[in-house]
């Protein structure tokens, strides 16, 4: 004769049995994904290993903005890096970009620095700039480039030549939320939004 045996399941039980479940699904996920990393540091020739900022040019190059080792230029096997000592206006770069015209934009904590892939030229409060620590860089549908600084608002920075630069500063004077600026981008109606610490969202139009 076949018996028959029911098993009831009280809340507390049903409940240690789905922990058990998950716990044991979760661990089977764990060891099904397996990501792969490559690590590039100082052993493979960066200068230093804390990494501010991430850039590809236009012809591949990846370039790479660093707390006090300057830029790397990085094509896939090796990197060549410049520092003050070859021209770069700091050695702490936060922000890279590269323009319409080409010319590599990168923002550090003395001023900006064009290269236009021979030399560099510098930007900084000589030259106009509120700040010269640069949080951010940014050009615009109507090939402006903006800077945003630490405590020195907005910058917008017109570049003819060497010896013909144009800079507007945008603070709070002007009535931005604060001088603090720390994302930039620009929307589909052309119009900036600008991330400011403790200001929120500011929109310019422009």
């Amino acid at each position: 004769m076949l018996r028959t045996q029911r098993i009831l399941f009280t809340p507390l039980k049903l409940s240690y049995l789905m922990g058990l479940i998950f716990l044991i699904t979760s661990t089977l996920n764990c060891f099904a994904q397996q990501n792969n990393f490559r690590t590039y540091s100082i052993e493979e020739g960066l200068p230093q290993s804390s990494v501010y900022a991430i850039f590809q040019d236009s012809r591949g190059y990846f370039w790479l903005g660093m707390e006090g080792g300057g830029i790397s230029r990085f094509d896939g096997i090796n990197f060549k890096s410049f520092n003050k000592k070859d021209g770069l206006a700091g050695n702490f770069v936060r922000t890279i970009i590269q323009d319409s015209r080409g010319f590599l934009w990168i923002g550090t904590d003395e001023g900006i620095s064009v290269y236009d892939g021979l030399n560099f030229t510098t930007i900084d409060t000589e030259k106009g700039l509120s700040n010269n620590i640069i949080i951010r860089l940014y050009e615009d549908s109507q090939n402006n480039i903006w800077a945003g600084t630490a405590d020195g608002g907005l910058n917008k920075i017109q570049m003819f030549n060497e010896d013909s630069i144009i800079i507007e500063i945008i603070t709070t004077e002007n009535g931005l939320r604060g001088n603090f600026v720390f994302d930039i981008y620009e929307d589909k109606n052309n119009r900036l939004w600008l991330a400011i610490f403790n200001g929120g969202i500011n929109i310019l139009t422009f």
